[in-house]
């Protein structure tokens, strides 16, 4: 494992909920990070109780009101790192949650202070796919500037063929590390990282 890098795993789930028992099966794997888009998280039985355990906990976002589907969530193992919810604003109807990942065992000399996470979902035929990318490049450029540029991003989820030349564009240390399709013939997820060639 690196000292300040951590092990990211990143899935779409299509529900959490029918499914459970063999998320947990990748806690196995002893991943630091797992990004997670379609949670399907429900408002009467949160994501965060039915696969949070003693060593792994869950910030997401699920959907408002009586909509389904959809949602996006970050889960953690805090033994390596210390994590935390970022408050960000979000428009209505933009699936996104972030987190601040900081290494617990630092080196004056590490490269890696901080590190955003964000976890994202567009539905295939969502409105709001402008609002989902500007919200983005707000973000970062907002983290860039509180952090005066030294925080990393790690950025993944299920975009469905939206678009992301403008967030490259934005930010151009950021590469796309997906690379294969995701189903079919098409790239569905980003995995979007400054600190891939690490």
């Amino acid at each position: 494992q690196h000292p300040v890098l951590p092990l990211c795993v990143m899935l779409n789930a299509r529900s959490v909920y029918n499914k459970a028992d063999h998320f947990k099966d990748l806690y196995q794997l002893g991943p630091d990070l797992i990004i997670v888009s379609e949670t399907w998280e429900r408002r009467r039985i949160r994501l965060k109780d039915i696969i949070g355990t003693d060593r792994y906990q869950t910030i997401s976002y699920h959907r408002e009101g009586n909509r389904t589907g959809g949602g996006c969530a970050i889960v953690y193992n805090d033994t390596r790192f210390n994590v935390e919810k970022i408050d960000v604003e979000v428009e209505a109807g933009v699936e996104a949650v972030w987190a601040l990942v900081t290494p617990k065992v630092r080196t004056v000399c590490s490269k890696v202070k901080r590190i955003a996470v964000g976890s994202f979902y567009v539905s295939p035929n969502s409105i709001h796919k402008p609002a989902t990318i500007d919200h983005i490049i707000e973000t970062i450029q907002l983290l860039r500037a509180k952090y005066d540029n030294e925080i990393n991003f790690h950025l993944g989820g299920d975009i469905n063929r939206l678009n992301i030349k403008s967030i490259l564009d934005s930010y151009g240390a950021l590469k796309q590390c997906v690379s294969v399709p995701t189903r079919n013939k098409a790239i569905l997820e980003i995995l979007l990282s400054d600190i891939s060639n690490l």
